[in-house]
This record gives structure tokens, C-alpha cells and sequence, in this order.
């Protein structure tokens, strides 16, 4: 399960409730930018000041 609160994206253990794993999305220098999220074939594309990522289940972004 994810969840996204303030600058960060938080996958929570299902059963537990407990987090696996966050990573910061969205603008990180201040105030509340754009943050576009798009889930699919276990990715997690979103976007940081750096541009965007894929982040899959284990939450290690690739590229």
C-alpha cells in the first residue's frame, strides 16, 4: 500500500501497517509543487526537482 504525505511517498506493509520503505517526491526546496504519481506493473512513476522516477517495490529507483 502507498501512501503519499507532504514530500514523501511511504509503502506501508499491508498486514502491519508498518513502513517498508519512503522516498521524497515532489519539489523538496520548499512550498508544494506539482507531484504527478502514476502506479503500474509494479512501478511507481513520480516526479522530484530532478525530474521523474520509477520506483519499484522495494523502493530503489532505477534509471
Amino acid at each position: 500500500m502507498l501512501l503519499y504525505l507532504g514530500i514523501k511517498v511511504h509503502a506501508l506493509d499491508a498486514a502491519t501497517g508498518t513502513t517498508r520503505w519512503s522516498f521524497p517526491l515532489g519539489s523538496t526546496t520548499g512550498g508544494f509543487g506539482p507531484v504527478a504519481l502514476r502506479a503500474g506493473n509494479g512501478l511507481l512513476l513520480g516526479t522530484t526537482d530532478q525530474g521523474l522516477v520509477a520506483l519499484p517495490a522495494d523502493g530503489k529507483p532505477r534509471g
